[in-house]
């Protein structure tokens, strides 16, 4: 039996996958209107589901740190344009 920790695990990377492939599919010029809508509909609600799940390991991960031995460190503190 797979544990609730790894599923999420797969159903992450599953979403992440299926992200790649909607991109690859609408980066093409081969899509009709409503089929491009389609698309941009489920990678929207997928996009959703892997931030909420990468929210929520990173709220997992402050817990773990609790003890204040190691600081946390944010997702986005490295992402480019966030200087001061």
């Amino acid at each position: 039996m797979v544990s609730k920790k790894k599923s999420q695990e797969v159903k992450l990377e599953k979403a992440m996958d299926r992200l790649d492939e909607i991109a690859r599919k609408m980066e093409g010029d081969d899509l009709e209107l409503e089929e491009s809508l389609k698309y941009y509909s489920e990678a929207r609600s997928l996009y959703a589901s892997c931030v909420s799940r990468l929210s929520e390991a990173e709220r997992e991960i402050q817990i773990l740190m609790a003890d204040g031995t190691l600081e946390t460190e944010s997702a986005t503190d490295d992402l480019p344009g966030d200087e001061q």
